[in-house]
């Protein structure tokens, strides 16, 4: 703090008190004379002066805070001074107003069948929302040799809905090109870094067009723009590496930028500095307000590894390019609506945190079923199994949700702790508490061994699994974590189920009533609902386990949602004439984070570890026993 603003502090505070002091002597109610004796008029000046007084304090308390907090921020030649040491620039910056950050996000396997299926449907849908800036250049990359116009066809062909807007279908496809090239060749990269480089100038002189030009005091303005570059890598894992390698050495991926100064200085390698004849360069603004520590984000697809030794060794390859802070790991199942209610479910109402133990839960299942088999995925799943393919993460990152504790606060690394602490108490999956299957034909259906993308006809690798975790911590110590996920099964939906103790000294009359269970269905017709018990209406007495439902998609959480009873197994409508809302899409949601540098619902490298650390025991002793 400078001396100049010490003393201005200090005085501050001497005259605040001083003048405290003074209005609290006004105000004494001995002081005050009686309107009686001098009348009203005497009396209405003293309450007066007392009111001056204290707005005096009140303007004064507000400019001491300003002053405090000018004298405690860094000054702006502090935080150069900061800069040019990490950056090596010899120019100070300054906040610019006229700052603008584009986003290009460039999609590896972009013919692929996630990338048609998922990316560019979320993508299209993000920006017919707004919440995708509609200057963002999105550039495909693949083997195969496409133009640009048959590329944005198979696009087309991907987002087409007849109810949405020509018009948005052609904005979206101008901000596509595609470059073909291989991802192991170094003279690819090169050549879709000089397209990088290309669309992103494009980006800056359209925005330069637009907004005009600057000036003050007699010099130009220069303006200032930073780019942040998403790598979505959808492909095999095993292409990872060697994809992180060839961008840091072609320079698509840049030098590992500074943190993100909030307010407003420049990044390392993105703002542009310019101190000759008169011009000024000032830092770039996010403006989806990220909080992320990079400019460069690489989206990675599951699976990563098979087990505890090889995802080891694929996180430590891409950590030799990649900070872990770069890396955003999707799990779908974590942007699906009711996974991310699960903690505000639990933290926000004391009735749920009460009960949530093993004192009151008898058993809790992570439920995953599908109707359909492999249909054509069979080289894919054949070598990592519904285990690995399922299990592993999906459910089990469900699972960590359900039973972590409360985190310091809903940022990505103090929920990252609980999730790793309650991670690391899940006891090795034993092969005792395992057990596998595989469907056959039935009901003219195919067996999985009769699908044709299935080339070893003797394998024997699960399509169905049911496992028994257990926690060692002293919540759950004894209650069963039973997770369950497969294909070809009678009905599809993923779901949890948390099973309630029975009550305990229970009436004789009310002995074979079934325990309390909360369901949270994530999909489809996802809701939440109570299983009770409650007595049937009528002379008799009549009790029956019915449903208190809460359809969660109805009106939005406007407080007025559907909730009611209901009997078993029979559907219902809403309560009232308004129709369900349309639910976010998982990747929608998942992409937005990426932008916005979120990376609360992106699995860390150290939960990886610790999820495998659960199931590799019991694969390797499946392994054996096949």
């Amino acid at each position: 703090m400078a001396e100049a603003e010490e003393q201005e502090v200090e005085g501050l505070e001497r005259l605040r008190t001083k003048l405290t002091q003074v209005g609290e002597e006004g105000a004494a109610p001995e002081d005050l004379i009686p309107a009686t004796e001098v009348g009203f008029g005497k009396l209405t000046a003293e309450f007066t002066r007392q009111h001056e007084l204290e707005l005096q304090v009140a303007d004064l308390t507000a400019k001491l805070s300003i002053a405090r907090k000018a004298a405690l921020a860094p000054s702006p030649s502090s935080v150069a001074a900061r800069v040019r040491s990490r950056t090596g620039t010899t120019t100070p910056t300054l906040p610019n107003p006229f700052a603008k950050q584009f986003h290009t996000l460039i999609i590896f396997g972009a013919e692929g069948n996630l990338s048609m299926k998922k990316t560019f449907p979320a993508l299209f849908t993000l920006m017919r929302q707004r919440h995708l800036p509609p200057d963002v250049a999105i550039i495909g990359f693949a083997r195969e040799s496409l133009t640009d116009s048959k590329f944005q066809n198979l696009v087309f062909r991907a987002i087409y809905n007849v109810t949405h807007p020509n018009h948005e279908r052609k904005a979206f496809l101008s901000r596509i090109t595609y470059r073909q090239g291989q991802f192991d060749h170094l003279s690819s990269f090169e050549s879709l870094d000089r397209h990088v480089g290309e669309r992103e100038k494009e980006q800056e002189d359209d925005w330069v067009a637009v907004n005009g030009g600057a000036s003050m005091n007699g010099g130009s303005l220069a303006y200032s723009f930073s780019h942040t570059r998403t790598f979505y890598l959808a492909v095999p894992p095993f292409l990872y590496p060697s994809i992180a390698q060839c961008c840091r050495r072609s320079g698509l991926k840049r030098a590992h930028s500074v943190p993100y100064d909030p307010v407003g200085f420049e990044w390392e390698g993105n703002a542009k500095v310019e101190s000759e004849g008169g011009s000024l360069s000032f830092a770039g603004i996010d403006p989806f307000g990220s909080h992320s520590t990079t400019a460069d984000r690489f989206i990675l697809e599951k699976p990563f590894g098979k087990d505890t030794e090889s995802c080891a060794e694929l996180c430590a390859s891409i950590n030799q390019v990649l900070g872990e802070d770069q890396v955003y790991r999707i799990d779908h199942y974590l942007g699906k609506e009711l996974v991310m209610n699960v903690l505000v479910m639990r933290f926000a109402n004391i009735s749920f945190n009460a009960i949530w133990n093993r004192v009151h839960i008898q058993s809790v299942q992570v439920l995953c079923k599908e109707v359909i088999g492999t249909a054509g995925r069979g080289g894919y799943f054949d070598e990592y199994g519904i285990i690995r393919d399922v299990m592993q993460n999906h459910l089990l990152q469900i699972l960590a949700l359900v039973g972590m504790e409360q985190p310091l606060s809903l940022a990505a690394e103090h929920i990252r702790m609980e999730k790793i602490k309650l991670l690391q108490a899940v006891q090795p999956l034993q092969l005792k508490d395992l057990l596998v299957g595989q469907y056959v034909a039935a009901d003219g259906n195919p067996g999985y061994l009769e699908d044709p993308s299935i080339t070893n006809k003797s394998s024997v690798t699960e399509t169905f699994a049911a496992a028994v975790l257990y926690i060692n911590n002293p919540r759950w110590d004894g209650v069963p974590f039973i997770l369950k996920a497969g294909k070809a099964l009678d009905e599809s939906k993923v779901e949890v189920r948390i099973k309630f103790h029975a009550v305990p000294g229970v009436i004789a009359g009310l002995a074979d009533c079934a325990p309390n269970e909360l369901v949270i269905r994530v999909q489809p017709d996802e809701r939440i609902f109570w299983k009770i018990t409650s007595k049937v209406p009528g002379l008799d007495f009549t009790v029956e386990t019915r449903r208190m439902d809460l359809l969660y998609a109805s009106r939005g959480g406007s407080g007025t949602g559907s909730v009611g009873t209901q009997h078993p197994g029979v559907s219902r409508e809403n309560s009232d004439s308004s129709p369900l809302i349309e639910l976010p899409g998982a990747y929608e949601r998942l992409i937005l984070e990426v932008l916005r540098g979120d990376q609360t619902n992106f699995v860390h490298a150290d939960e990886l570890i610790a999820s495998w650390r659960i199931f590799t025991p019991a694969l390797h002793e499946l392994a054996k026993v096949a």
